[in-house]
């Protein structure tokens, strides 16, 4: 096989794969209740801290548009809460609600064992190995 050939088929089974945890990882949220983007967001909204829509969106490696109607249906669930900033009247921070914190909590350790239990077939040295790799590609790839 050409080095070319080598470098189409590790893209291809590379995004096979992800593909197939992604869809894994979907499902297990949707069962929790949750889509990707709400998880994602509730998850980066650490509890006792109160950010900005700005700083949520970097973490959350979205735009601050598609942001706000996942922090509106959190909102509207109450796991999260918005209020303006002490300071900045124009700046509006959210945090979670102490129901939101339980919720976040059960959700993200329901999440890990689900990840868990997806690679629990994979051999440690494997994943250790595959680990590094990843790391490989995205110093190249991704500088």
């Amino acid at each position: 096989m050409s080095h070319n050939d080598l470098r189409l088929e590790c893209h291809s089974e590379l995004m096979k794969l992800a593909w197939k945890i992604i869809r894994k990882s979907r499902q297990n949220l949707s069962e929790l209740g949750f889509t990707w983007g709400q998880y994602n967001i509730m998850k980066n909204i650490m509890p006792g801290e109160s950010i900005t829509l700005s700083e949520l969106s970097s973490r959350a490696l979205k735009e601050n548009s598609n942001v706000t109607p996942l922090v509106d249906y959190l909102e509207e669930k109450g796991i999260i809460m918005r209020a303006n900033d002490p300071q900045d009247r124009r700046i509006t921070r959210v945090r979670l609600t102490e129901n939101g914190k339980n919720i976040r909590e059960m959700a993200i350790s329901s999440h890990q064992e689900f990840i868990k239990e997806v690679f629990k077939y994979v051999p440690y040295e494997d994943m250790e190995r595959f680990l590094e790799i990843i790391k490989v590609f995205q110093t190249y790839i991704m500088p």
